[in-house]
């Protein structure tokens, strides 16, 4: 994860419910006290690189696909989350994230 991906974390949580989809042990630490609800697709027995994972999740919070947007920093899980449906950002960078969530968030 960027090093500057905690602070975008906190950013983007705090326009509405944070829903985090997360793995690994040491950023659950960091981002615990940011999202409202941290799920992962270890949990549904799916890797983030399948799109059915990001259909489980959808049912899970009962949202549509369409009505989520989805950040990553891997192109897989992306094209996963945009073929099951979501809204999906490519991570790169704080300024780059920013600047496209400018078109999401009124």
């Amino acid at each position: 994860m960027y090093a500057d991906a905690s602070e975008t974390s906190a950013g983007v949580s705090s326009h509405g419910p944070g829903i985090e989809l997360q793995n690994e042990p040491p950023v659950l630490d960091k981002i615990h006290p940011i999202f409202e609800n941290i799920l992962s697709a270890k949990d549904y027995g799916v890797k983030k690189s399948d799109s059915i994972a990001y259909t489980l999740i959808a049912k899970k919070i009962n949202r549509l696909p369409e009505e989520i947007l989805y950040i990553d920093d891997n192109t897989g899980n992306i094209d996963a989350a945009k073929d099951a449906g979501l809204k999906a950002i490519l991570y790169e960078t704080n300024k780059d994230l920013f600047s496209e969530l400018a078109g999401y968030i009124t």
